[in-house]
């Protein structure tokens, strides 16, 4: 299948957006943090979708798969857990540093490698056995969201590094999070065909309303500590502004600089 260089950028875009919200985040009330983390996780989750829209793993055991899926996205996190393990040696964080790495927690931004392995492993289980996606998303959606708004009202799961069992739990969530905008992507991927220039004009609205919303009636988003201040807001805006940014790129067709970092 020939790659499609709108996707590069989408991916480039928010490689990005995961940059400046980290920069951002150094002061988190700010409208670049709020904006940026509403979609910067779902659009790669999202695209990571439309990317599997249109293989066939009929043929191909589950076993073949998690062993591909293991080498292309498991081994970059041992390895830079291993260098994030080595840079904390001298360190007072260096049993953290292990337990994180250990329980899939991760480090930082590597907290999205184990819970794509494991989102995409379980969607293609899925697809394999020709599950009604549309549904299993909705599905994983409310899941993730009643788990994120249960841990914001208990004190038994506040953010605690040193407790091993919250490491186990975490990951649930997030893997929710990543298979309902798997889900969403595998959907949609089929109607880009169709996409015309005129949904720039309809897609740059959408960005625009939903930065609005963000600023006005949403205080944070963290998926890593699935932290949503209001689901409903997040949900909404994150497709909205993912998808209005993957039609801009469609109607854009290139940009070499976006596919640089997007490859």
């Amino acid at each position: 299948m020939e790659r499609e260089k709108w996707i590069d950028m989408g991916k480039g875009i928010a490689i990005l957006s995961v940059i400046f919200g980290h920069l951002s985040s150094l002061n988190s009330k700010n409208s670049i943090y709020l904006l940026v983390y509403a979609f910067h996780m779902p659009i790669f989750w999202i695209i990571s979708g439309m990317l599997l829209y249109g293989k066939n793993y009929d043929d191909i055991p589950m076993l073949e798969v998690i062993k591909k899926k293991a080498k292309s996205i498991m081994y970059p996190y041992i390895i830079f857990s291993l260098i994030i393990i080595a840079y904390n040696y001298i360190g007072l964080n260096l049993k953290l540093v292990v337990k994180n790495s250990v329980y899939f927690r991760g480090m930082n931004c590597l907290w999205f490698l184990p819970v794509l392995f494991v989102a995409e492993i379980v969607f293609i289980y899925l697809i394999k056995h020709r599950k009604n996606m549309v549904l299993w998303g909705i599905i994983f959606a409310v899941i993730a969201t009643l788990i994120a708004v249960f841990l914001s009202k208990t004190e038994l799961f506040k953010e605690n590094p040193m407790k091993t069992y919250k490491k186990y739990v975490l990951i649930i969530p997030k893997v929710c999070f990543a298979l309902s905008f798997i889900s969403l992507g595998y959907t949609i991927k089929e109607y880009f065909k169709i996409i015309k220039k005129i949904w720039v004009l309809f897609a740059l609205i959408g960005v625009s309303v939903s930065y609005y919303i963000i600023r006005v009636y949403h205080k944070k988003t963290d998926i890593n500590y699935c932290v949503i201040h209001s689901p409903k807001v997040f949900w909404v805006c994150a497709i909205i502004i993912s998808v209005s940014i993957l039609i801009i790129c469609k109607v854009l067709e290139k940009n070499k600089i976006l596919e640089y970092f997007g490859k």
